[in-house]
């Protein structure tokens, strides 16, 4: 690599993280490293998990993914399992695996946004999804294809959707119940999160909201909204139904122009603080 490519490299900004290793793959992991208990040494677990090195990039990525999806604590060259990944390894019941591998897909933030604010019973395009996380949680363009395919394989693994073929998931509503053990917390996090950057976590499309319109008591089906200096850009759709699956797809390039007049609309001076 030469210093121009180097100096390319190191000027590409990096985007939001999320986890790289699907779900299933996790889980997969957790069973096989806890049939020789619940903490291990460094190299040890690797081995488990068929890898040589600990060293490697497949391996670090693994490790990376584990601690997103919440199951394992790394203090020097240990491993622990945390609670969570100790009761998916060892589970007493198929009722209690499966409510916990759904409690592990809550702890990664972005997929649990985007499952919450995406309709469900209706065929989404992954790619679709992948914009949403590129343009609405900043994550990086070039990694768009790679969180569409661990999000769709990671809610079929919490049995939380099932992806269709042709690029498609369709996502599965909880049950109440479900719905109000899990996700209390995750709206406490999105609350913070307001608090912190004035509008809500990246700006996410929030799709399917249940609160209603005081003005027309429509339901506003797809909402988005940019917080900019002296203001805010708001794109709202409204109807008495759930938005068509067919409209998804016209949705992108709509996001896409309000992006870049959400650009035009910063004072220069601001934007250039805010690079620096």
């Amino acid at each position: 690599m030469n210093d121009e490519q180097t100096s390319t490299t190191s000027r590409r900004k990096r985007g939001k993280g999320f986890a790289t290793v699907p779900l299933g793959e996790a889980i997969r992991a957790v069973k096989d490293a806890g049939k020789y208990g619940r903490d291990h040494g460094l190299s040890d677990f690797a081995g488990y998990l068929g890898h040589t090195t600990t060293n490697s990039g497949p391996f670090r990525r693994k490790m990376a993914a584990l601690k997103d999806w919440g199951l394992i604590e790394r203090n020097g060259d240990r491993v622990t399992f945390t609670d969570l990944a100790n009761e998916i390894a060892h589970p007493q019941s198929t009722e209690q695996e499966a409510e916990r591998i759904r409690d592990a897909f809550r702890n990664e933030p972005l997929f649990a946004s985007i499952y919450d604010e995406s309709t469900k019973d209706t065929e989404l395009d992954l790619e679709f999804i992948g914009g949403r996380a590129v343009n609405g949680f900043g994550v990086a363009p070039q990694s768009k294809r790679q969180f569409a395919q661990s999000f769709g394989e990671s809610v079929e693994a919490a049995n939380l959707g099932t992806l269709v073929g042709n690029g498609k998931v369709r996502l599965r509503a909880l049950d109440a119940s479900n719905d109000d053990a899990s996700g209390d917390d995750h709206n406490s996090d999105d609350d913070r999160s307001a608090d912190s950057t004035g509008q809500e976590p990246g700006g996410a499309l929030a799709v399917d909201r249940k609160r209603k319109s005081s003005q027309s008591g429509l339901s506003p089906v797809l909402h988005q909204e940019w917080t900019i200096t002296g203001g805010s850009v708001v794109f709202d759709v409204q109807l008495d139904r759930p938005l068509p699956a067919s409209a998804f797809n016209d949705v992108t390039p709509v996001i896409e122009k309000i992006e870049a007049l959400v650009k035009s609309l910063e004072p220069k001076a601001a934007a250039g603080s805010a690079t620096e």
